[in-house]
């Protein structure tokens, strides 16, 4: 049991830290913890005593403060978990952004292949029409080269027979006259004009040989122009044939692309679903989160007060039993109160 200590007019402080009480002689009345006691408005040194325990409970306020640790490393825990979210749901829209590029840029790869396999099949038809055309021009020709060896050059040579038959003839004509001028002095003047004659069936035969000359030179021209075209055409149904394998390919090469861009637009479209879930999940961690650091928060709150009110409870269960002499704390005192008075620190009873 030890003595009040202390305590000076108008108030007590106790030299234990939860125990610090008002006190009033003014109104003869002072209160510990809550604890009001009325006495005499002079109050002698020896008069009150209490008693309070030597050691003060801890158990409920360690549980408390635990338990506030414990929400507090919840709470560090779930802010990491928002923080891993939220850089999931950065990554997640970068890869959304980035799938919708490579969609992008296979659409336009589809839309460019679409246009060469338009352009090729125009070429091909190009080609086949050139092809069609080039082997009229070799039919036309082939008929021309047959038409001029048929016609020109057998008509020539029937001409050039005929004149020569014609020379022959006139030539054999020419010598008979001659013999027959010599023969006979009569027929003179009848085989020179048989001469005239012949000499003029000759000019003109020879004159015919000529122009079959010339249209056999012609028909040979025409031959070999016939020829070159044959040529010409030829070459340009071996290019128009390339032009067509080229476009072939180039349709294959485009389609392929066509197929792989789609493929690629199809992927990319799974990769923006599975980030849009990522972000979905991510958002749903990151709600409960922040509902677990609510509740930790609450948590906390909770335990702070239930570490005030141990506090309270300990100090109220510790306080100060006072208790007085019968024969003089409770008696009025006999005299009255001159100046302050002061309760020292006495030794214990």
């Amino acid at each position: 049991m030890t003595r009040l200590a202390g305590l000076t007019s108008g108030s007590t402080e106790v030299n234990r830290p939860w125990m610090v009480a008002p006190f009033s002689t003014a109104s003869a009345t002072f209160s510990v913890l809550d604890r009001k006691i009325t006495t005499a408005p002079f109050i002698r040194e020896a008069d009150l005593m209490w008693t309070y325990p030597t050691s003060f409970p801890t158990a409920s306020i360690t549980s408390s403060t635990e338990s506030i640790a414990s929400s507090t490393e919840s709470i560090t825990s779930s802010t990491e978990s928002i923080t891993s979210s939220t850089e999931s749901i950065a990554s997640s829209t970068e890869s959304i952004a980035s799938s919708t590029e490579s969609i992008t840029s296979s659409t336009e790869s589809i839309a460019s292949s679409t246009e060469s396999i338009a352009s090729s099949t125009e070429s091909i038809a190009s080609s086949t029409e050139s092809i069609a055309s080039s082997t009229e021009s070799i039919a036309s020709s082939t008929e021309s080269i047959a038409s001029s060896t048929e016609k020109s050059i057998a008509s020539s040579t029937e001409s050039i027979a005929s004149s020569t038959e014609s020379i022959a003839s006139s030539t054999e004509s020419i010598a008979s006259s001659t013999e027959s001028i010599a023969s006979s002095t009569e027929s003179i003047a009848s085989s020179t004009e048989s001469i005239a004659s012949s000499t003029e069936s000759i000019t003109s035969s020879t004159e015919s040989i000529a122009s079959s000359t010339e249209s056999i030179a012609s028909s040979t021209e025409s031959i070999t122009s016939s020829t070159e075209s044959i040529t010409s055409s030829t070459e340009s149904i071996a290019s128009s044939t390339e032009s067509i394998a080229s476009s072939t390919e180039s349709i294959a090469s485009s389609t392929e692309s066509i197929a792989s861009s789609t493929e690629s637009i199809a992927s990319s479209t799974e990769s923006i679903a599975s980030s849009t879930e990522s972000i979905a999940s991510s958002t749903e961690s990151i709600a409960s989160s922040t509902e677990s650091i609510a509740s930790s928060t609450e948590s906390i709150a909770s335990s702070t007060e239930s570490i005030a009110s141990s506090t309270e409870q300990d100090a109220a269960s510790a306080a100060p039993n006072l208790c007085s002499r019968p024969s003089r704390a409770l008696r009025l005192a006999r005299r009255p109160v001159h100046g302050q008075q002061t309760l020292r620190n006495t030794s214990a009873r």
